[in-house]
């Protein structure tokens, strides 16, 4: 038997376009799975109404259905209620929704949860393993070295089951990435200071440097340097995830003054008065 689109979004059938929209946006909110969570009846209706409107707001599909009596194709109404149960209700206020829903492409079928992890930045820089529990079960979550906080990781099959589909989701984990000893993570780049005396930074000299991975080299120090001035050491940076590479080091030279501790310091200070007033 054919159904009575017509009557289920309860309208004339000389109802205009928008008078179509209108009446489904009011039904669409009335009975949206969110709003009638475990309601079978409401979860039918919601149904109905979403293969109504994919009929009747369609130029084509109308016409047939008014002439023949019939919409003679398929309509899959489990597709429309998969992605309206995961649409805010604020979204009805959009026009351009309702072309966005209907995109066979666009519908998902999944529902993903989305989780930031607070790690390290040594964790970030040399790769890490964490374990996590949700829901009572452990998730063990594998951090890549070289891991930024845009980098994103999908769990398959661990997120939470979608109400509708009952297709489990996936996981997708983020990262909060907390500074390291002396270093910081900047966007891609991996940033540290040192302190250097200010005959080191004006005469120039090497000086043993301490990277995050804790190897110890020499760096060199031009004459004449600045206070504050970025030294780029090649190849010391964040690893590139999936590739052997890694990105430069940025570290900014930080004059340190030292304290006068006797009066031979004290007449150091002076002479250098002289020389510079």
């Amino acid at each position: 038997m054919t159904k009575d689109y017509y009557n289920i979004l309860e309208i004339q059938k000389n109802a205009s376009n928008e008078e179509i929209k209108k009446a489904y946006k009011k039904l669409a909110i009335k009975y949206h799975p969110d709003k009638n969570k475990g309601n079978k009846i409401a979860e039918e209706k919601f149904k109905e109404i979403n293969e109504a409107y994919e009929v009747l707001s369609s130029p084509d599909k109308k016409r047939n259905y008014d002439s023949l009596g019939s919409t003679n194709f398929n309509v899959n109404s489990n597709n429309f209620e998969r992605e309206f149960s995961s649409a805010r209700f604020s979204d009805f206020e959009d026009l351009d929704f309702f072309s966005r829903i209907f995109s066979v492409s666009s519908r998902k079928k999944t529902t993903d949860r989305e989780i930031t992890l607070n790690i390290s930045l040594y964790d970030a820089y040399m790769g890490s393993k964490k374990i996590i529990i949700i829901n009572n079960k452990k998730i063990e979550i594998i951090i890549p070295k070289g891991t930024l906080e845009t980098t994103k990781i999908k769990i398959n099959n661990k997120g939470p089951i979608n109400p509708i589909s009952g297709i489990k989701g996936n996981l997708i984990v983020k990262f909060n990435i907390s500074s390291y000893k002396n270093f910081k993570l900047n966007g891609k780049t991996l940033e540290t200071e040192i302190e250097v005396y200010p005959w080191e930074i004006a005469l120039g000299c090497e000086k043993l440097f301490e990277t995050i991975e804790g190897k110890k080299i020499k760096l060199k120090i031009p004459p004449d340097a600045k206070n504050g001035e970025i030294l780029n050491l090649k190849g010391l940076g964040m690893p590139i995830i999936g590739n052997s590479s890694k990105r430069d080091l940025k570290v900014t030279l930080i004059v340190k003054i030292p304290k006068i501790i006797n009066n031979e310091v004290k007449t150091i200070y002076e002479r250098l008065k002289e020389i510079y007033s």
